[in-house]
C-alpha cells in the first residue's frame, strides 16, 4: 500500500467502508491506524459499524463513522446519524457537528 493524497493543498475526504484497526482477519474492509496516516487525508468518514463515534485524531487526520441512517431495529435506538461537514478553503480548517437522523 505505497498510495497517498495527490495535493495536500487542498483539504482531502475519503468516504468509505471500513473496518480501521479491526480484529485479524475482518472481512469488514479492515484497514490499520498506519494505511490511514500514511494515506494522508484530513478526514476520512467511514461505514460498516452502526453506533457512531464521535471524531477521532490519529496522526494528522480525523475520522469518524456516522452510524446507521435509520435505527436498524427496535433493539438499537438512537444509534443514527448524520455528519454535516463545513469546510472553509481560506483557512484549511474543518468544523464538524453530528446531527442525529433517528
Amino acid at each position: 500500500f505505497d498510495k497517498h493524497v495527490d495535493d495536500s493543498s487542498k483539504i482531502n475526504i475519503v468516504c468509505g467502508y471500513a473496518d480501521l484497526d479491526g480484529e485479524i482477519g475482518s472481512t469488514n474492509c479492515p484497514i490499520s491506524s498506519q494505511e490511514m496516516n500514511r494515506f494522508g487525508a484530513d478526514y476520512y468518514a467511514f461505514g460498516s459499524r452502526h453506533q457512531k463515534t464521535d471524531f477521532a485524531k490519529k496522526g494528522g487526520s480525523m475520522y469518524s463513522y456516522c452510524g446507521s441512517l435509520e435505527c436498524p431495529g427496535f433493539e438499537n435506538p438512537h444509534v443514527g446519524g448524520v455528519k454535516f461537514l463545513n469546510i472553509d478553503f481560506l483557512i484549511s480548517g474543518i468544523e464538524i457537528r453530528h446531527i442525529r437522523s433517528s
